[in-house]
């Protein structure tokens, strides 16, 4: 009896080695390689915060936060938003019940990144899609039997599907003689045509404004007398109110290939996020109750209002015992000025393990307080905490200053302060010296 069980499970070991890991990792999130999940691939869309990527054992859905570490060589400060379709990367962190938590995302081979182009379809011959984009080019997109289509509604689609008029999206490569090859063509659906784009002013062409975003392209975006605009301390604000420097969030309307701006919001100097419930209002001042104590949030006419079901909301439709979400920037530890004021419901679940991200307020001994969307949290470092912080070598809780953006992971302590595991100073660029992070006054054009 023993030798026939020692046949059948000799006969196991040799089936499981003949089987590829890729294919023994199929069902699941990721395959582990020594302590940590990794999962390799092409990347297929990026919908943030999270990004597929085409595995050997089909597409995982990779889900990336604050504390998740970018690296694209010759990117510095590297994002999620400077990921792009076609790219190959190696995501390595931790499989959870909710899916898979990237720790660090690696682009590898970055000469095989495959370039963007959109607009709208201007002709279709045969294999070849001409169209313009919203900067006014006109492009020539050549496909293949190789060329993947992506159509909504439609079951194995192909460039006889492409309608002049409509808009695409396509990844692919630059040919010598200007033509673009593709690698996918993607027409997006109807709601897409409305979204957001965010960047930095790079020049102002009468009513246009051109952004340089995040990943190093432009965006040109035409503003008109519909467009409502939001400058931080400026009430009644128009298209004179923005400058080149100036880093913006635009609601946009893709129209016939081109980009117009609904709304165009003002980035404060020092952008944060603060939420709670609102204890009393006194005058155009919002006395907020967070987890982490009371906080004044100040408000004017530039101040951005929505709650819903009401078309026009304003400081008046925000009630006692409200949930709302700011954004703004801290003045000091008990002082917020918001931008912008979102009525929401519910309240956060306590967590067991949990994450911060916000701009240090204040640092003392084994801790420093955080202003976060939740309120100032208090983060508490030990012995084994690990500190990151960009140009150090060995960096302790005293390399980090006021005014530094951070992010924290740990477990939360029954007084709502955060256990730190680790605590990472977040960008790369230079820092400003200590005692020099505190609010700064927007100059005036």
């Amino acid at each position: 009896m023993k030798g026939k069980r020692w046949i059948v499970w000799l006969f196991l070991t040799i089936f499981l080695l003949m089987i590829p890991s890729t294919a023994l990792a199929a069902g699941q999130t990721g395959r582990l390689e020594g302590r940590r999940w990794v999962v390799r691939g092409e990347v297929t869309a990026v919908t943030p915060p999270t990004l597929t990527v085409q595995t050997d054992s089909g597409p995982v859905v990779v889900m990336t936060d604050g504390n998740t570490r970018f690296r694209i060589p010759g990117v510095s400060d590297p994002s999620l938003e400077d990921i792009q379709v076609g790219d190959h990367v190696i995501c390595a962190g931790r499989r959870g019940e909710d899916g898979f938590h990237a720790v660090v995302v690696v682009v590898v081979d970055p000469e095989a990144r495959a370039a963007r182009v959109g607009g709208q379809v201007v002709s279709v011959d045969g294999s070849d899609i001409s169209i313009s984009t919203p900067a006014g080019e006109s492009i020539l997109i050549r496909t293949d039997a190789d060329t993947r289509f992506r159509i909504p509604g439609v079951e194995d689609p192909g460039p006889d599907d492409v309608e002049v008029g409509s808009l695409i999206g396509a990844a692919g490569k630059w040919e010598e003689d200007g033509v673009f090859r593709a690698s996918i063509v993607v027409v997006p659906r109807a709601a897409e045509r409305r979204g957001r784009v965010t960047g930095e002013v790079v020049g102002i062409e009468g009513t246009t404004l051109v952004l340089q975003t995040k990943g190093g392209r432009q965006a040109r975006l035409i503003t008109d007398e519909g467009t409502a605009f939001h400058v931080p301390g400026v009430e009644g604000a128009a298209l004179a109110d923005v400058n080149v420097g100036d880093r913006v969030t635009a609601e946009v309307m893709l129209k016939e290939g081109v980009l117009y701006a609904t709304q165009v919001v003002v980035w404060p100097e020092q952008p944060a996020r603060l939420g709670g419930e609102v204890a009393a209002i006194d005058g155009a001042t919002i006395v907020l109750e967070t987890p982490h104590g009371t906080v004044q949030v100040l408000t004017d006419g530039s101040t951005i209002f929505r709650v819903p079901g009401v078309e026009d909301p304003s400081l008046v439709d925000v009630q006692v015992g409200d949930r709302v979400g700011c954004g703004g920037e801290w003045k000091d530890e008990g002082t917020f000025h918001a931008s912008v004021v979102v009525v929401r419901r519910g309240r956060p679940a306590p967590g067991r393990s949990g994450t911060v991200r916000g701009r240090v307020l204040s640092v003392g001994g084994d801790r420093l307080t955080v202003g976060t969307s939740r309120g100032p949290v208090t983060v508490i470092a030990d012995e084994g905490t690990t500190i990151r912080v960009p140009g150090v070598e060995h960096p302790t809780l005293s390399d980090i200053h006021p005014g530094d953006v951070v992010g924290a992971r740990g477990r939360w302590n029954e007084d709502g302060s955060l256990q730190a595991e680790g605590v990472a100073v977040l960008g790369g660029g230079e820092r400003p010296p200590h005692g020099s992070g505190g609010p700064k006054v927007r100059p005036k054009s």
